[in-house]
């Protein structure tokens, strides 16, 4: 059984797809294990992997940071706005992220005269919020107990940049959080309701608790390094990471479209074939024969199979896939918006990227180069 998605219609282009002609991606921003957006390109392009044996959770790609989700998030938020003011073809900012934050002013509307007539969506995907936060709060230290839960990123990024009122876009995706804000936005300037918009994720969750409960689903890799995940029994290895994009009527990547189906079929897993068929169909009819596909790739011997069977199925069986979780791990909520940032600095010109959330949450953008 699926769910086509809220808020779209079939059109001529199948259920769940939706096709934008008023959205470009403008400035963008990502941390991972490897770095900045580029540097994280580069580590992919080159095999490069970034992850590092924890004893507690076996390979995995902790960012060394010490600022909260959501101050990361509006560090990672402000670096693409930057790069949308200064007009560059990538945020180049990312190399500066603590920097940025004392020079979110004059705002970013105030800058492009022509959307000052709406309010900017935003959209910060924190699909477990801040597992560390809580951890602090369980452990006596009430204050960070509201700053704990999902949503509460939003606040502190539009503080960050400069935006007093802002049209409100939470999501929760699991790990397709971070399509699906970067959608939403894009939802809400196609149709007028902003003018522009920031969408962006962050997950920080490598603490013992959720780490407790992947190792009881049985889907770490722990000691065994991540791979293609087509052994039975293998898993990924967590990561942690933030990205953001800056969108608006002009910059040098367009939206062409926008995939959210869902699949009832499973309590936790994708496994009905038809949802990822129909989101593969889809995109193929608005923006076929991609340059590549930036592959969900979890790692799990469930999600590999089932993707796979989806990817050599139809015309696009032939298409490159990048697959960046071996690299870079998998860094969850964030994980569809690092690696569509990531790939940005790629030099292909058109991109699919997919991503496979769980509870059967399914989401996938085409995006294009002038």
């Amino acid at each position: 059984m699926q769910n086509r998605g809220w808020g779209l219609g079939t059109g001529d282009w199948g259920p769940g797809v939706r096709r934008f002609s008023q959205v470009r991606i403008a400035g963008w921003s990502a941390l991972s294990a490897a770095g900045d957006a580029a540097a994280t390109w580069d580590a992919v392009v080159a095999g490069r992997s970034v992850l590092r044996r924890d004893a507690e959770i076996g390979w995995c790609g902790r960012v060394d940071d010490p600022r909260s989700a959501a101050e990361v998030a509006a560090a990672t938020a402000v670096a693409a706005r930057h790069g949308a003011r200064l007009g560059s073809a990538a945020a180049s900012a990312d190399a500066t992220l603590e920097n940025l934050i004392p020079q979110a002013k004059p705002s970013w509307p105030q800058t492009h005269p022509s959307w000052r007539s709406a309010l900017p969506g935003l959209s910060v995907a924190t699909s477990k919020g801040d597992p560390w936060l809580l951890e602090a709060a369980l452990a006596g230290d009430l204050r960070h107990f509201t700053a704990a839960w999902p949503g509460q990123a939003n606040a502190v990024v539009a503080a960050a940049l400069g935006w007093p009122m802002y049209v409100n876009l939470p999501t929760a995706a699991a790990c397709a959080s971070g399509l699906y804000g970067l959608l939403a936005v894009a939802d809400a300037i196609e149709s007028g309701r902003a003018g522009l918009g920031l969408a962006g994720a962050v997950d920080r969750s490598l603490t013992p608790f959720v780490v407790a409960g992947f190792h009881q689903l049985g889907v770490l890799c722990g000691s065994r390094p991540p791979g293609t995940g087509l052994v039975e029994g293998a898993g990924f290895a967590p990561a942690e990471g933030a990205a953001a994009v800056a969108l608006g009527p002009h910059g040098p990547w367009r939206l062409i479209a926008g995939v959210r189906l869902g699949d009832a079929s499973h309590e936790t897993e994708l496994r009905d074939p038809e949802v990822l068929l129909t989101a593969l169909r889809g995109l193929w009819s608005v923006a076929p024969s991609p340059d590549a596909i930036v592959i969900h790739g979890t790692g799990t011997s469930n999600g590999e199979r089932y993707e796979q069977g989806g990817l050599d199925a139809g015309p696009w069986r032939s298409i490159p896939r990048i697959r960046m979780k071996p690299v870079i791990g998998h860094t969850l909520g964030a994980s569809g918006l690092v690696e569509i940032v990531a790939a940005l600095h790629s030099p292909h010109r058109r991109l699919w990227k997919l991503a496979l959330g769980f509870g059967g949450h399914f989401a996938a953008v085409a995006v294009e180069r002038d």
